[in-house]
């Protein structure tokens, strides 16, 4: 769908960008001049004038549609990469993946396989980072029966197992048959 729309628009800027050069290579060869009458106070003629409309108009575009969009990706990128801590699970821009085990300024170490190798990456080469998933869970005290919220990491295994106490606790308890 994107990439529809940009194929369109750019197409657009492109046809935009060749009428106003034809037209500056008019205006250049002085056709542009003769046309039309000059005005006495500006001295610029209607054909001009169009002319710089069309070409500031040109450059706004392609700032919003190249240029603003790239830099507020390669702010989210910096941002992402500044966030590195240990137990993030990373993908480097060489297809490495692996569970951050220490960062250092420019440095981040990662573990890799179930031989736990240690490879140290710059942070320029993670391209993506996936933070470990966080779960409430509600725990009763004993005492006076208050609830409390307890955060902790969910792995694969134990998002698994969590899923299955709950469907168990909720099963109506079966009597023995004798």
């Amino acid at each position: 769908m994107k990439s529809k729309w940009f194929k369109v628009l750019y197409g657009t800027v492109f046809a935009a960008a060749a009428s106003v050069m034809m037209a500056v290579g008019a205006f250049a060869e002085g056709e542009a001049a003769t046309q039309t009458q000059t005005t006495a106070a500006g001295g610029l003629n209607r054909n001009s004038i169009i002319t710089i409309v069309l070409m500031v108009a040109l450059v706004a575009v392609m700032y919003f549609v190249m240029i603003r969009p790239q830099r507020k990706k390669e702010k989210e990128t910096a941002e992402m990469r500044n966030n590195i801590q240990p137990g993030d699970k990373v993908v480097t821009i060489g297809g490495v993946v692996g569970k951050v085990c220490s960062v250092k300024e420019d440095v981040v170490t990662i573990e890799t396989g179930s031989d736990k190798v240690r490879i140290k990456f710059v942070k320029n080469a993670i391209s993506s980072v996936q933070k470990p998933k966080v779960d409430v869970v509600e725990k009763k005290e004993d005492k006076g029966e208050k609830k409390r919220k307890v955060l902790r990491k969910v792995e694969k295994s134990d998002a698994e197992t969590t899923d299955a106490a709950p469907a168990a606790e909720n099963a109506p308890a079966e009597e023995p048959k004798e």
